[in-house]
């Protein structure tokens, strides 16, 4: 009897993001400001930052980091909203919160 291989669509079961603690302001373009991961689903896994939502457009995703996408000049909390694409189209999205400190306090 000949075995067949069954294939399981999993989901993606948990995307993190974790914001790089004692950001001062100001910030420079290009600095890594969270790292993220997933897990489940089936890799590889893309990471994009969803469109017109919250601060997004103030940063930029490049491989598993989220970067300042130009010079953030002031102190304040930055909500990003982050979405993880397996290599079979499966998607799941996390908000996080990145605080940027006053230099010096």
């Amino acid at each position: 009897m000949e075995k067949k291989k069954i294939e399981v669509d999993t989901e993606i079961t948990n995307l993190t993001i974790t914001p790089v603690a004692e950001l001062e302001a100001p910030v420079a373009a290009d600095t890594k400001v969270a790292d993220l991961s997933a897990t489940g689903g089936t890799a590889p896994y893309t990471y994009s930052l969803k469109a017109s939502t919250g601060d997004n457009a103030e940063f930029k995703i490049s491989g598993t980091e989220v970067q300042a996408s130009a010079e953030i000049s002031t102190a304040g909390n930055k909500n990003i909203t982050v979405i993880v694409t397996d290599s079979k189209q499966k998607t799941k999205e996390a908000t996080a919160q990145i605080v940027i400190a006053e230099a010096g306090v």
